[in-house]
């Protein structure tokens, strides 16, 4: 699954002194529990395009795996401050995008 997130910078910058060093901690830890050369991945990405600030890519053996990693990704941010732009999900050879 590719996730695509636009980060809200000025409810980013309005963040309590060290809330956003809490939700960078949070992923940190989120990442580093899942560094597997496959199943379970999170990979990141910056993006510098105007599409979105971050990208995640999860892999895992499960599709049910992957929506606990997805609420886990999520739950790293505030609600408002990152929202997702859109995700693209592979199983097989079908793929299906969802816009948000």
């Amino acid at each position: 699954m590719h996730l695509f997130y636009r980060v809200d910078r000025l409810r980013w910058a309005q963040l309590a002194a060290g809330e956003s060093n809490q939700a960078a901690a949070r992923l940190e830890a989120l990442c580093a529990a899942n560094p597997g050369a496959s199943h379970p991945r999170l990979l990141t990405y910056a993006n510098v395009s105007g599409k979105a600030d971050l990208v995640f890519m999860l892999q895992v053996a499960e599709l049910g795996q992957i929506a606990q990693l997805h609420r886990d990704l999520e739950a790293c941010f505030r609600a408002g401050n990152a929202g997702r732009r859109c995700s693209v999900t592979s199983a097989s050879l079908n793929c299906r995008i969802h816009a948000h």
